[in-house]
This record gives structure tokens, sequence and C-alpha cells, in this order.
């Protein structure tokens, strides 16, 4: 998967997620993490879950070469 996203725009949408990401002291790494997928519409699907709580945020206006 490769993609180019502006920073600024990647930073909104990753803040709005973070509170769901539990601090350092998860016992589960996995947990610690964000999952980026991209889109045959050209977005980039960005979730993070703490297994009680999923939260899915979609970024328009990525150049996403390959979907991943």
């Amino acid at each position: 998967m490769h993609f180019v996203v502006s920073s600024k725009t990647l930073l909104q949408h990753i803040q709005t997620l973070t509170g769901i990401i539990p601090s350092g002291n998860s016992t589960v790494p996995v947990l610690q993490n964000f999952l980026f997928a991209t889109e045959e519409n050209g977005s980039l699907r960005v979730t993070a879950s703490d297994l009680e709580t999923t939260v899915v945020t979609s970024v328009p206006e990525v150049d996403g070469r390959t979907p991943g």
C-alpha cells in the first residue's frame, strides 16, 4: 500500500481517534496502533479500537496508488 496525503489533514483525523487508543499501558500491543487502508474510491480509512469501541474515519483527497 502506498498513499500520499496532506499531513495537516491526516493529523486532524488521527486526533479524532486518539481518545480511543489506550495510553501506553495496554497488555495487547496491537491496541496502541492505527489501521490504515486505502479504498477504491481514493479515500484513506483510518481505524482505532480498544476492543470495546471501534472508531473509523475516512480521509478524502488521498492519492492512493494501490488499494490495501
